[in-house]
């Protein structure tokens, strides 16, 4: 649903206008994992423990929702402004960049609040009540869009017309966690402090990889024109294709790979193994499908876009590579490895800087170079630090 939503929005926005989307986007993703920081996750973590008593569940959730509520308008305060001279730098007039702030505020709020507010059902298992809703107002959220895109083909309005589903998704979500969690319970202090801790510890890692995660959109703002916005963000829908394949991932593979007892090195090491290769041999067979067709995959964004043939390849191959880092990353936390930040983060500046340093930056296939450079980081990272530990222990097994 959010791919139709998107492809909608890139066939129906000019060149200019979904540019300007592109750029309201990328404001909308670094605030929002600056807003969370790990919130939503500590938030969980509290909630745990006390998810059978009503009244310190919706202790918890109010201290949550406080905090999250002081921290996204802090982040609001500092993006907007951003978010307007960015816009203002693509030609766009007073009016219209004040709009684009304005339009972002309401979704950006409303998301930021329903991740918490649907701890309660998922802790619970209701999931199927809340696939119901999610589901619901995403086809909500598709009509809205569809309908904005073909009368009034403009950034803003395509952005605040996901807000009437939201908000309604927002509501249900309230209403269908209240006896679960009583909201109106007086906040927990003791949650408030180790849920702070929590996001404090990981806002350094986050800052780094929301900032690295949208460097593209930045860097084609600052040095390119209008149009290389519109297209970077056009041919980062298409990307979304692959992401697909790290969604089934996580829902089948990841699990499965965590339920192997420790003591069975050999299957530890054959599954990895396997799993990464058929991964690896899907996000190939995308990529070589874009690069024998890619006006076929082009057709999907419409006319405005058909002469991005060489860039779709790259974009797609861009895609993949995250795809791969994100399933090593996975693979690997489940089974206990973490890389240290003091390893990626290092690595991650070495290589962007040194193809910033040699890239063209007005070029669109430059930017996904770019993303390409720090997923490979990722990656390489990853398998890195876990692979010769299951060769090793393997081995030790194998000895013994």
């Amino acid at each position: 649903m959010v791919f139709a939503s998107g492809v909608i929005v890139v066939r129906y926005l000019s060149i200019e206008q979904y540019a300007y989307y592109t750029l309201a986007n990328a404001a909308l993703g670094i605030a929002g994992a600056l807003a969370d920081s790990g919130m939503t996750v500590a938030v969980v973590g509290q909630c745990g423990r006390v998810w059978q008593q009503p009244d310190r569940l919706g202790s918890v959730l109010a201290t949550g929702l406080l905090l999250r509520r002081n921290v996204s308008f802090a982040c609001l305060a500092l993006l907007m402004p951003i978010l307007f001279w960015l816009a203002q730098s693509q030609g766009t007039s007073v009016s219209q960049a004040f709009l684009l702030c304005v339009a972002v505020a309401p979704g950006f709020l409303l998301t930021t609040n329903g991740a918490l507010l649907e701890v309660p059902l998922r802790l619970h298992q209701r999931l199927r009540e809340l696939q119901v809703m999610q589901l619901t107002a995403a086809v909500g959220r598709l009509v809205c869009i569809a309908l904005m895109s073909a009368l009034y083909p403009v950034a803003w309005l395509a952005i605040v017309s996901s807000v009437p589903a939201l908000w309604l998704f927002n509501r249900q979500l309230r209403q269908r966690s209240s006896p679960l969690a009583h909201f109106n319970a007086v906040r927990d202090e003791a949650a408030r402090k180790l849920i702070t801790a929590q996001v404090l510890r990981s806002l350094p890692g986050t800052i780094y990889f929301v900032f690295a995660s949208q460097l593209t959109v930045l860097l084609i703002s600052f040095f390119g024109t209008t149009e290389g916005v519109a297209q970077v963000g056009a041919l980062g829908r298409i990307a979304m294709v692959v992401s697909f394949l790290i969604l089934v991932f996580h829902l089948i593979a990841t699990p499965r790979y965590a339920r192997i007892p420790e003591t069975e090195t050999k299957k530890l090491l054959r599954v990895y193994l396997l799993l990464m290769g058929a991964l690896a041999t899907a996000c190939v067979v995308a990529v070589v499908g874009a690069w024998l067709a890619p006006r076929a995959v082009l057709f999907i964004l419409g006319a405005k876009y058909e002469s991005l043939t060489s860039e779709v390849v790259i974009a797609v191959a861009s895609g993949a590579v995250a795809v791969m880092g994100g399933a090593a990353s996975s693979m690997a936390a489940v089974r206990g490895t973490v890389v240290s930040p003091w390893i990626s983060i290092p690595a991650s500046l070495a290589v962007q800087g040194a193809l910033v340093f040699f890239l063209p930056l007005d070029s669109v296939a430059s930017m996904f170079w770019l993303n390409i450079g720090l997923s490979s980081v990722h990656l390489i990272a990853n398998v890195t630090a876990f692979l010769p530990r299951l060769v090793r222990t393997g081995r030790l097994s194998t000895a013994g």
